[in-house]
């Protein structure tokens, strides 16, 4: 018997045009009414995950899992594991980039901030539905 579902976004359960298609949430809706659990696993920030654990009708105690595993939290807003990188390797990682000319995606306090903002750092956000906030 299957009692978890755990499924991703992008390019998994949102379709092209990054939305839930209405055959997903009615087999998720069915998964939940036989008693299943479904949670959301993405690389995604949790405020750009928990809306469409809201948009489905997921329990607000319901854990989300974030940026690829280094956050879970409820969609209340509870969070019940969280490990960052450490400061030093984030500051190697960062480094490494900004020598090869990339821009920097950091993610600090479900909050991202940006080396620099362009058309692709632009672009990312318009199709995760989210606002830069910040940048460094």
């Amino acid at each position: 018997m299957i009692k978890l579902i755990a499924s991703d976004l992008d390019d998994t359960l949102l379709d092209q045009n990054a939305q839930l298609s209405a055959e997903n949430k009615k087999a998720i809706a069915k998964a939940l009414e036989r008693g299943m659990i479904f949670t959301i696993s993405t690389g995604r920030m949790f405020q750009a995950a928990a809306p469409f654990g809201r948009e489905l009708g997921l329990a607000m105690e319901q854990p989300i899992i974030c940026y690829n595993g280094a956050l879970i939290r409820r969609l209340s807003g509870e969070t019940l594991y969280e490990q960052p990188l450490s400061t030093e390797v984030s500051s190697v990682i960062a480094d490494y980039g900004q020598r090869r000319g990339w821009t920097i995606n950091a993610y600090f306090d479900d909050e991202l901030y940006v080396s620099a903002l362009n058309q692709d750092v632009e672009d990312y956000a318009a199709r995760i539905h989210l606002h830069i906030s910040r940048d460094f």
